[in-house]
C-alpha cells in the first residue's frame, strides 16, 4: 500500500471477501448507519520484505513443496514484535466513528501458587490433559465511549511470559482474549477475560508437556497489538 500514507488518504475501508449484500453494507458504513467495527486479523507491513522470507520457495521444479516452519511461533504480529519492525497497520487495528478509553485500573486475579505441570489425575480429553482447561486467572477492565456517537469497541488482552523462564523463540506477547462491546455515548462496560492453565503455559519439548513458568507475567490490554492502554504485572510461584 504505497499510497496509504498519502495526505489525501484519511481512511481505508477493506471489505475483504463480501457476499451479495456488500453494496448495501458498504453504503451503510460510509453513511454512518453502521459502524466499521471489524479489526485486522493480520498485520499489514510497510514493505513486503517486512514479512520475512517466503514460507515456501516455488522458484524451482518440485512435486512435493514443503516448509520446515523455521519461524516457530513468531508468525504475524509476533514476528513484527521480535524483529522490532513498525507495521503499516498492526494486528487488531481498526477505526471507529467515536472514541473509547480504558480505565487505568486493570484487575488481575491469578492464583499466586500453581503446580508447574497439569494434574494428570483429572485425565485426558480431546486436546490434552483436562486440567489444561482449568480457569486459573481472570483479567477485568472497564471500557467507555467518550465520543459523541454510538460505536463498537474490541478490547484485546495480551500476555507476556517471564522471558528468563521460557525457551528461546517465545513470543514477546501473545493474544489471550478479546471481546466486542457496543456502547452509546457516555456508556461504560466491564470486560472480563478468563485464562486457562494452557493460556499461561508453554510447551516444553524436553518434558513433552505443558509447563507453567515461575516468574512475573505482564498483562496488557488495549485496542491492537501495538496500542496498549493499561498494563499490570503479577508474580506466580510454581510448585
Amino acid at each position: 500500500m504505497p499510497w496509504a500514507d498519502n495526505e489525501n488518504v484519511t481512511a481505508i475501508l477493506s471489505a475483504h471477501y463480501p457476499g451479495e449484500e456488500i453494496g448495501n453494507a458498504i453504503v451503510d458504513v460510509l453513511w454512518g448507519k453502521q459502524e466499521p467495527s471489524g479489526r485486522l486479523p493480520y498485520t499489514i507491513p510497510k514493505i513486503e520484505s517486512d514479512y520475512g522470507p517466503p514460507i515456501v520457495n516455488l522458484t524451482g521444479v518440485t512435486t512435493d513443496p514443503s516448509t520446515n516452519f523455521t519461524e516457530g511461533q513468531l508468525i504475524d504480529y509476533r514476528h513484527f514484535d521480535a524483529a522490532e519492525i513498525e507495521p503499516l497497520f498492526e494486528f487488531g487495528f481498526g477505526l471507529s466513528y467515536t472514541e473509547f478509553e480504558l480505565s487505568h485500573d486493570l484487575d488481575v486475579n491469578i492464583k499466586p501458587h500453581l503446580p508447574a505441570s497439569p494434574d494428570r489425575t483429572m485425565g485426558k480429553i480431546p486436546g490434552g490433559w483436562k486440567d489444561l482447561w482449568t480457569e486459573v486467572a481472570t483479567v477485568s477492565v472497564e471500557v467507555g465511549n467518550v465520543g459523541e456517537l454510538w460505536g463498537s469497541v474490541v478490547p484485546q488482552l495480551y500476555l507476556s511470559f517471564p522471558q528468563d523462564e521460557t525457551p528461546s523463540g517465545t513470543p514477546l506477547r501473545v493474544l489471550r482474549g478479546f471481546g466486542k462491546a457496543v456502547l452509546e455515548p457516555g456508556a461504560t462496560k466491564k470486560m472480563t477475560f478468563a485464562l486457562t492453565r494452557r493460556d499461561v503455559s508453554f510447551w516444553d519439548i524436553s518434558q513433552q508437556d505443558w509447563v507453567l513458568p515461575d516468574g512475573t507475567f505482564t498483562f496488557s490490554v488495549g485496542f491492537s497489538s501495538r496500542d496498549f492502554r493499561v498494563e499490570r504485572m503479577s508474580r506466580v510461584r510454581t510448585q
